[in-house]
């Protein structure tokens, strides 16, 4: 017998096509949702899993693969969910890096879950429409809009896609049950798993829907039924069908506790204690509930509070045993009633928050995924018995349902304009909520990165103004500071993060990176090795350190940190340039300079050795490396006439003119009758378009035996003077020498 997908209508409902309801869902879901495709990633963990991680980037690989299954992965943050990881590389496999293709592909994720939602009520209960209210409400309830419209939560959309197809797999077991369809249902349980460990309590939503709507056991306080499309079965078989679900479940919890934990990212409880987790769990239950049945102020990041009143968590507290009381008594003649409700409560529990990993808010819109089903089941079916008490009239019943629809697709809709990128979102979230230094950090560094520095640096303050002890805050402002010249004040917000965390290798990176820019290359490198020491994988600091080695002038050591920088990250183009051509330049310089360093070996005490090395990195366009073996020879002897003059030339054609002519001044203090000194200095002032300078100064080289006529009519830098009468008498004195 063929067995057909929606099989299990009656009375009046076989009329209904239920492909037409699939049709309306999907294009209901669409038209909310259809936005996406133009909106970018989210600052906030899309680069973790696609924008910047190389790995997703780099497809389906077998490299790629086994890193995804891998438990302790050393360069990300997440918990264990290969299979999440494994989509990712697909969509980078068929679409690259283009956020609006992956941003469709969630979308189709949820499509596809929604027509799932759909066809495993059906499937389960038999009705058509109310399991078709069920899968609308789903559809385009705007708490889902944070699942859909966010890459991120793609384990989200990926691991619901499993939970339901287990439950589809469940419903055909339990309509005949046979090992060849239990282990159906393990495979899509396994598979939902490895796609976010969300489905932890889907054996006990089995359990639930072993009582309704399968109703494989009856109990003698339950009214008997007629229908017998799931045979009935023992209690004892019931539980024993879920102890293997059950190991599959700890041992999921287990990976993804080892997985956290190697993170430490546990939230221990001196930072938040155990009382305040309970009761914001208890009054987030009340505020899911009132979000789900008005859906209002939703946004990315609810902030965990400081304190809760005492009357919210008592008044939580009473709501919330009244409404277990309450649908308890219902059980016996409304069992959806408490199916919905056990359904809600209890899938929420893995993320309620009283363990808590990572930056852990009060509540999250996308944590309703599954949970608000069990509400939306009593809706449904409670909402269809209320009616029917009012009025038998079908049309009354389709204006109202349509009202809600239409009410949540127009919320949803403009939910998902918010998420258009960062900036929107966060600017959003400020809007929405108080105190919230996560909105206010996010979209600074969106901004920051934008170039709109003064915004960037207002909303960092903002942000270290809630939570003073950010130390990303602090390193990030810092960043900014240091971008608009307040390198002073970005020093202190450096050493504030390190007093808040002694383990950021960016508040390392970032002093390096100001002491660099002071010239101080030795406190500089210090500092970045600092950095490279907590995180040896920090890519920018391992570059920053090959900048530094060609300052100081160690070009071996310059192409050891940009090939340790190329292999953290291929795709680095600068760091590649600068491998090249120093490994070009050690090859052309290679035979000789190998000689030089052997004899400084041998004579390290040789200040002439250093001036060789030096002209030889000058003569190939390395000043930096040539300046910093002209110092190592002035260190040993610091009246070195050939170091000091090439320094000046140095300095002279980088335009730092002052240096320039405080070196060569050095010379002729050492040696008064050094004319070329004197000459240069001339030159060096003749640029600066300091004529009477330029001009004594002159005069003193032509006194102390400066006699090239040819050069000083035809050097460049004497081409200012020509007008000066002291430079045509000169000219005239030279000639009548050379005459």
């Amino acid at each position: 017998m063929k067995t057909q997908l929606f099989s299990n209508a009656s009375g009046p409902h076989r009329q209904i096509n239920p492909w037409f309801i699939s049709l309306f869902l999907i294009i209901i879901t669409t038209a909310v949702y259809l936005p996406v495709r133009h909106h970018d990633f989210i600052g906030f963990d899309d680069g973790l899993y696609v924008e910047e991680n190389l790995h997703v980037q780099a497809g389906l690989t077998s490299e790629s693969i086994k890193w995804a299954f891998s438990v302790t992965k050393n360069d990300e943050r997440a918990y264990w969910h290969p299979l999440t990881w494994v989509s990712h590389m697909l969509d980078c496999q068929i679409f690259g890096v283009s956020p609006g293709y992956h941003h469709l592909s969630n979308l189709l994720y949820h499509l596809v879950n929604v027509l799932l939602v759909f066809l495993v009520f059906t499937r389960m209960t038999g009705k058509i429409w109310k399991s078709a209210f069920v899968a609308a409400l789903f559809a385009v309830h705007p708490l889902n809009v944070d699942s859909v419209a966010w890459i991120s939560e793609r384990k989200n959309l990926l691991s619901t896609t499993f939970w339901f197809s287990t439950m589809l797999a469940y419903t055909y077991y339990a309509r005949c049950p046979s090992l060849r369809r239990y282990m159906l249902v393990l495979a899509s349980m396994i598979a939902g798993l490895l796609a976010k460990p969300m489905l932890v309590t889907l054996p006990c939503v089995l359990l639930l829907i072993d009582l309704w709507p399968l109703k494989r056991i009856t109990f003698a306080w339950q009214e008997k039924s007629g229908d017998s499309r799931f045979p009935d079965t023992s209690l004892f078989q019931l539980i024993a069908e879920k102890i293997p679900l059950l190991a599959l479940s700890g041992i999921s919890t287990a990976l993804s506790v080892a997985s956290i934990g190697h993170h430490n990212r546990f939230v221990s409880q001196d930072m938040v204690p155990m009382l305040l987790r309970v009761e914001n769990a208890i009054v987030s239950y009340i505020k899911y509930i009132v979000k789900i049945f008005c859906p209002q102020d939703m946004t990315i990041f609810y902030p965990f509070p400081a304190a809760i009143p005492n009357w919210q968590v008592y008044g939580a507290s009473f709501l919330l045993i009244a409404g277990f009381i309450l649908f308890f008594m219902m059980a016996k003649k409304k069992p959806f009633l408490t199916v919905g409700w056990l359904w809600f409560t209890g899938t929420l529990v893995p993320v309620i928050g009283i363990v808590q990993g990572g930056r852990w808010p009060a509540i999250a819109d996308r944590w309703t995924y599954v949970p608000a089903i069990g509400l939306f089941i009593i809706t449904s079916w409670g909402g269809t018995a209320f009616l029917e008490k009012f009025s038998k009239r079908t049309a009354l019943k389709v204006i109202f349902i349509s009202l809600i629809l239409i009410s949540l697709m127009i919320v949803s809709n403009a939910q998902v304009r918010h998420w258009k990128n960062t900036i929107t979102l966060f600017s959003h979230a400020i809007d929405v909520t108080e105190n919230n230094d996560a909105a206010h950090y996010n979209l600074a560094e969106t901004l920051g990165k934008t170039g709109d520095l003064n915004q960037a640096i207002y909303h960092y303050y903002a942000a270290l103004e809630i939570d003073p002890a950010n130390e990303y805050a602090h390193v990030n402002l810092a960043n900014a500071l240091v971008q608009n010249g307040k390198t002073d004040e970005a020093v202190s917000h450096y050493n504030l993060a390190l007093n808040y965390n002694s383990q950021m290798d960016n508040a390392y990176l970032g002093l390096g990176n100001v002491l660099a820019g002071k010239k101080k290359y030795n406190e500089a490198v210090e500092y970045t090795l600092k950095a490279l020491e907590i995180n040896p994988d920090n890519a920018v600091a391992s570059e920053n350190m090959g900048k530094l080695m060609l300052q100081l002038g160690n070009v071996p050591g310059a192409i050891l940190y940009f090939k340790k920088t190329v292999d953290i990250n291929p795709n680095n183009e600068n760091a590649k340039k600068n491998l090249m051509q120093l490994s070009i330049l050690q090859k052309k310089i290679g035979t000789r300079a190998e000689k030089i360093t052997d004899a400084i070996k041998l004579t390290p005490d040789n200040p002439l050795l250093y001036v060789q090395l030096g002209n030889l990195y000058q003569s190939k366009g390395y000043s930096n490396i040539a300046i910093r073996q002209y110092k190592k020879a002035l260190k040993i002897k610091p009246d070195a006439t050939p170091a000091l003059y090439q320094l000046g030339i140095i300095y002279t054609l980088q335009k730092e003119y002052d240096r320039a002519i405080e070196t060569f001044k050095k010379i002729t203090r050492n040696e008064p009758d050094n004319a070329s000194a004197y000459y240069n200095i001339a030159c060096v002032y003749s640029r600066q378009n300091k004529k009477k300078d330029a001009g004594e100064w002159l005069a003193k080289a032509v006194d102390k035996g400066y006699d090239n006529l040819n050069n000083l009519k035809n050097d460049p830098d004497m081409s200012n003077l020509k007008d000066e009468p002291a430079y045509r008498t000169l000219i005239e004195t030279l000639d009548r020498k050379t005459r």
